[in-house]
C-alpha cells in the first residue's frame, strides 16, 4: 500500500509543477523575442529546457502508472481478506447466531458480493483520489499566493462555500444511500428465497404476484435513486457555477493586472492553471468525501459481520488445544460411554421454552440408543447438544468422563459421523461430496469406494455415466440414493460415533429397508445414537428413550 501512495505522491508532484513549468516556457518564448528570433546559444538553452521537461513528463507519467498498478493489487488484496474475514467469521459462530438471523447466508453473500468491492474502494482508490484533491488544493494555493496573492483571494473566496455545502449534502446522502442499500437487500433477499423454493411458489399460482411484489419493491428504490441523483446533480450544479464564475472573475482580474505590468504572460498563464488545478481539486475532494460517505454508509453490513462476538465454545485458541491434547482428549478417547447428566436446554432464540429438562442417560461404547417421541420432543436437540453446537443451560454432556466444554470441538465432531433426514449434498462430484466427511486431505480414491462400499452405494456410482466424478446438480438420484451417499461421507472419517437423525422418514418403504441394512451394518463397534419414528428404523437398538412431550422426561427400555 506504501508502494501505490509513494508513486501517488511522485505523480501529485508532477502535475503541481506542470503549470510552473509551462510559465516558464511562455515567458522564455514571449520576453526573449521568441524561438526563432533568438541567438543560437539561447535557443540550445531553451532546447535543452525542453528536453528536460519532456524527461520530467515521463517520470510524472512513470509515475501514474505505479500509482494506478499498486491501488489495483491493493485494492484486490484488501477485498480478498475482507472476504477470507467475513467467511472465517461467519462460520465459527455460535450456532444461536444463525437461529437468529433471518437470511443469514444471503445477507452474507450480498455483502461478499458487492460491499466487500465498495469497502476496498474507499481505503484504495478514493482515498487517493481524496490525497490527490488536497494535494492540488493546498499545494495549488500556495502557488497562487506565490504568483499574486490579490488574484489568490478572488479564487480560494469560493472554497468554504463549497466546504460547506459538500459537508452538508454528504451527510444527507450518506442517509439515502443507507436507506436505498437497505431496501434493495431486502427486496433481493426476499426474492432470493422465492427462487430457492420455486417448487411451492408455483404450486401455490403465486408467480404473477412474487413478480408484481418485486416489481413494486423496484419502483420504491427507484424513488429512492430518483432522490439520491436530484441531490447529486443540485450539487454538481451548483459547484461546477461556482467554479466558473470564480474562473470568470479571476481573468478580469488578471487582464488587468496584466495590463499594469504587475503580471507575465506566463504567470497569467500559470496562474490560470493553477486556478483549475485548485478548482478540480476542490471539486475532487466535495465529490470524493460525499461519495466516501456513502460508501461506508453502504458497507455497514461489513463492518456488522466483522465485529459479531463468538461464543466462546465454537473458538478453540492454540493454548487451549494444546490443553486439551494433554487431557488425552483424542479420537480414540471420544467413542465411549457418552452421558448426559441432569442437561436442561433452551434455544437462545426462546430462553423462556424450555427443550430438554433434567434429562439423564447413558449410551454404552460400541452400543446403539434410540431415542423416540412426538415432534418438538427434543430429540434432534439432543444431536446437536451432543455434538456441541450448543451449550446446555445447566447439567453436563460428557464423553468417557470428559466434560464436553473441556473438549476440543474440532476433534470431538470429527470422531461423530452424522445422517440427516434430508441429505445435504453438494454442487461437486460424487468423490468430492464423500472427501467432504474425511478430515484427512490426502484420502485416497481408494478409501473413498471403501466408504462407498460400506454404505452401499458403490455399485449405483458405477452406473452412472462418469461414475464418481458425476456431478451431483447433473445426477437424477433417488431418494435412498443420495442417502446412502451421505452415509458414505458419515463413515468415511472412520468416525467412532454414528447418529442417524430420522435417516429413513423420507423413504419409501423399498428404499428405507436398504438404507435400514446399510445402516445397521456401518454401525457394527461404534456407539450409536438413532433418533427415528418408525419401530422399522430403531428395532436394532440396545436401548429406546421414550422422549415425553416437551418436558424433556424420559424412561428407557431394554
Amino acid at each position: 500500500m506504501w508502494l501505490a501512495f509513494t508513486a501517488l505522491a511522485g505523480s501529485s508532484f508532477t502535475n503541481l509543477c506542470v503549470p510552473r513549468i509551462l510559465q516558464e516556457v511562455v515567458d522564455r518564448a514571449t520576453l526573449g523575442g521568441g524561438v526563432l528570433n533568438s541567438r543560437t546559444a539561447r535557443r540550445i538553452e531553451f532546447h535543452t529546457f525542453l528536453t528536460g521537461c519532456v524527461g520530467f513528463f515521463v517520470c510524472g507519467a512513470a509515475a501514474s502508472f505505479f500509482r494506478v498498478y499498486f491501488l489495483n493489487i491493493a485494492k484486490m488484496t484488501i477485498a480478498n481478506r475482507l472476504r477470507q474475514r467475513i467467511v472465517k467469521n461467519v462460520i465459527s459462530k455460535d450456532m444461536s447466531y444463525f437461529d437468529t438471523e433471518k437470511n443469514a447466508s444471503a445477507e452474507t453473500i450480498i455483502h461478499l458480493a458487492s460491499d466487500v468491492e465498495t469497502l476496498a474502494e474507499v481505503v484504495t482508490d478514493k482515498s487517493a483520489k481524496f490525497l490527490r484533491g488536497l494535494n492540488s488544493t493546498i499545494g495549488g494555493t500556495c502557488m497562487l499566493l506565490y504568483i499574486s496573492p490579490k488574484l489568490t483571494l478572488a479564487t480560494v473566496a469560493v472554497i468554504p462555500f463549497v466546504g460547506a455545502v459538500a459537508m452538508l449534502f454528504s451527510r444527507k446522502a450518506k442517509r439515502l444511500a443507507k436507506k436505498l442499500k437497505s431496501d434493495v437487500n431486502k427486496a433481493n433477499t426476499r426474492i432470493q428465497e422465492r427462487i430457492a423454493n420455486i417448487k411451492t411458489v408455483r404450486l401455490a399460482g403465486r408467480e404473477s404476484y412474487e413478480i408484481e411484489s418485486y416489481g413494486k419493491q423496484m419502483e420504491a428504490t427507484m424513488a429512492q435513486m430518483r432522490q439520491n441523483a436530484v441531490a447529486d446533480g443540485t450539487f454538481m450544479g451548483g459547484l461546477a457555477f461556482a467554479i466558473n464564475a470564480s474562473a470568470l472573475g479571476v481573468l478580469y482580474m488578471g487582464g488587468n493586472l496584466l495590463r499594469t505590468g504587475e503580471l507575465t504572460a506566463g504567470s497569467l498563464t500559470s496562474f490560470a492553471f493553477y486556478s483549475a488545478l485548485v478548482g478540480a481539486g476542490s471539486a475532487n475532494l466535495a465529490s470524493v468525501f460525499s461519495s466516501m460517505k456513502q460508501s461506508l454508509g453502504m458497507a455497514d453490513g461489513v463492518f456488522r459481520l466483522l465485529s459479531l462476538p463468538t461464543k466462546k465454545m465454537d473458538s478453540v485458541d492454540e493454548s487451549d488445544s494444546k490443553e486439551m491434547i494433554s487431557m488425552g482428549n483424542s479420537r480414540s478417547n471420544i467413542a465411549g460411554p457418552i452421558e448426559f447428566r441432569n442437561v436442561s436446554f433452551s434455544y437462545p432464540t426462546s430462553p423462556d421454552v424450555p427443550i430438554l429438562k433434567d434429562v439423564s442417560f447413558t449410551i454404552k461404547k460400541g452400543k446403539v440408543l434410540a431415542i423416540i417421541g412426538t415432534s418438538g420432543a427434543g430429540k434432534s436437540t439432543i444431536a446437536m447438544l451432543m455434538c456441541g453446537m450448543y451449550a446446555a443451560d445447566s447439567g453436563a454432556i460428557l464423553f468417557n468422563g470428559t466434560k464436553i466444554e473441556s473438549m476440543n470441538l474440532e476433534t470431538l465432531r470429527s470422531s461423530i459421523g452424522i445422517v440427516d433426514q434430508e441429505p445435504t449434498l453438494f454442487a461437486m462430484s460424487i468423490k468430492e461430496n464423500i472427501r467432504y466427511g474425511a478430515k484427512d486431505k490426502d484420502l485416497s480414491d481408494k478409501d473413498i469406494m471403501k466408504a462407498a462400499k460400506e454404505a452401499n452405494a458403490h455399485d449405483f456410482i458405477c452406473d452412472l455415466p462418469n461414475g464418481y466424478d458425476t456431478q451431483i446438480q447433473t445426477a437424477t438420484l433417488s431418494g435412498g440414493q443420495k442417502q446412502r451417499i451421505a452415509i458414505a461421507r458419515a463413515v468415511v472419517n472412520n468416525p467412532s460415533i454414528l447418529i442417524l437423525d430420522e435417516a429413513t422418514s423420507a423413504l419409501d418403504p423399498a428404499g428405507e429397508k436398504v438404507v435400514v441394512e446399510t445402516l445397521e451394518r456401518v454401525s457394527q463397534a461404534r456407539t450409536v445414537l438413532v433418533i427415528a419414528h418408525r419401530n422399522s428404523s430403531y428395532a436394532w437398538a440396545d436401548t429406546i428413550l421414550q422422549m415425553k412431550g416437551q418436558s424433556g422426561e424420559g424412561f428407557t427400555l431394554s
